[in-house]
């Protein structure tokens, strides 16, 4: 019996948005580990602002839009990808020096903006490079 393996070719859109949420899941452990250690070693202790439910929604909302988002780049451009690349990584620059300029209110912990800036490079910088390698790289995924 002679048995033919189908080759299934996987769609860009699948390709690029499964890289968006498994980048989202590298980046929300990442982002909850540093959570931990953060909140460990400089004693802050307050779940105001960030806990742990925002930072698993957060970051994986925000990863699946980025991946559509590098979807259309990556179609849209010759140079998608490296367009991408630069948009994210200046937009977390951008976010992490609004937030370290940010006039924190009277009823904001100190300490704050420390956590928040570490998510934010941690989220933005790791989404930048992993979402393109992903994509490329699939079949580590799926």
């Amino acid at each position: 019996m002679n048995i033919m393996k189908t080759e299934f070719k996987k769609p860009f859109v699948s390709k690029a948005v499964l890289a968006g949420l498994f980048t989202g899941y590298i980046v929300t452990v990442a982002d909850l580990f540093y959570n931990v250690i953060y909140r460990e070693s400089v004693g802050y202790s307050r779940d105001l602002l960030v806990n742990v439910s925002s930072i698993i929604f957060g970051t994986m909302i925000l990863s699946l839009a980025l991946g559509f988002l590098f979807y259309f780049l990556a179609r849209s451009f010759n140079s998608g990808r490296l367009l991408f690349t630069a948009i994210i990584f200046l937009g977390t620059l951008i976010v992490v020096g609004a937030t370290l300029h940010f006039h924190w209110q009277d009823g904001i912990p100190k300490g704050s903006d420390g956590l928040l800036c570490g998510l934010e490079m941690i989220t933005g910088f790791a989404t930048a490079f992993l979402v393109p390698y992903f994509a490329r790289h699939s079949e580590i995924f799926i």
